[in-house]
């Protein structure tokens, strides 16, 4: 189990490469953008507000087919800014 911080960008994003369906981007300590295809568990994204939240995550040993082996669940809502 381990707890970080990520600022989630305002917009969902679609990369082909990955999934056709849209997207969180996240940064995690100030980083680069990267796409989180996972769900966030308690967090709702909103159009065009960038969030900075802290989550917890935690791995699953036996995920079901296809699907990630992390789970992100928000602890907290930090900061939500209009962009």
């Amino acid at each position: 189990m381990e707890k970080t911080k990520l600022t989630i960008a305002p917009d969902l994003v679609v990369d082909p490469n990955i999934s056709v369906e849209p997207m969180m981007q996240v940064k995690r300590d100030g980083g680069d953008w990267e796409y989180l295809s996972d769900t966030i568990h308690g967090f709702t994204h909103e159009p065009g507000v960038e969030a900075e939240v802290e989550v917890e995550i935690t791995s699953d040993p036996n995920p079901p087919p296809g699907a990630s082996s992390l789970r992100y669940d928000l602890v907290r809502v930090i900061s939500k800014q209009p962009r």
